[in-house]
């Protein structure tokens, strides 16, 4: 699996001290590490405020998916760790605000403390993204809805209510579609 591995760097100084990747993506998987509240500038972000903390390992968590082409809606499990589990519904409605409609599979677990003392909550996400392969029938044209087959490319209309899982599929289907372009045959199914 060697050949399908990609590291994403946080430009954390402690990635080479400790010796980890901020994300490993691993042919459709990606692990993104324990992701703590580090203030853009360096330091801890909002001392004292559990939400505000969630909600930037939150945006680190994001732009590191994003890097490793995933989005929030292709997480299939997120860990929430806090210093004080009785802070859990703050790093709740920070994690709600990104996963309302994702709805991954969630742990809250209560650590004694983290490498930084004023660090009040880290969060680590596990996403699958779909391959090539899955959304052929998707980019070809064969795709069954209801038991009924039909031909060309799904789509959808710009906007109109989509969830954010509906949007960020639309958008590998086209990027799916651009790749597979130039070897795509123009024969339909059923046969016209």
């Amino acid at each position: 699996m060697t050949s399908t591995r990609r590291l994403v760097s946080s430009c954390s100084p402690l990635e080479p001290e400790i010796g980890f990747s901020r994300a490993v993506r691993a042919g459709p998987y990606i692990c993104v590490a324990g992701t703590a509240p580090i203030a853009e500038g360096g330091g801890t972000a909002a001392p004292g405020d559990v939400y505000a903390q969630s909600a930037r390992c939150l945006d680190i968590a994001e732009q590191a998916l994003q890097e490793a082409g995933a989005s929030l809606a292709d997480v299939v499990r997120t860990r929430v760790m806090l210093t004080d589990i009785g802070q859990w519904r703050q790093a709740a409605r920070a994690h709600a605000e990104r996963f309302a409609q994702v709805r991954p599979v969630t742990t809250f677990i209560e650590v004694s403390r983290f490498v930084d003392p004023e660090w009040l909550v880290e969060f680590e996400l596990d996403a699958i993204v779909p391959d090539l392969i899955s959304l052929i029938p998707e980019v070809t044209g064969l795709a069954t809805t209801a038991g009924r087959c039909y031909s060309g490319v799904r789509r959808y209309p710009d906007g109109g209510g989509l969830t954010a899982a509906e949007r960020a599929r639309r958008e590998q289907v086209r990027l799916a579609a651009e790749l597979i372009g130039p070897y795509r045959k123009e024969t339909r199914f059923p046969p016209q």
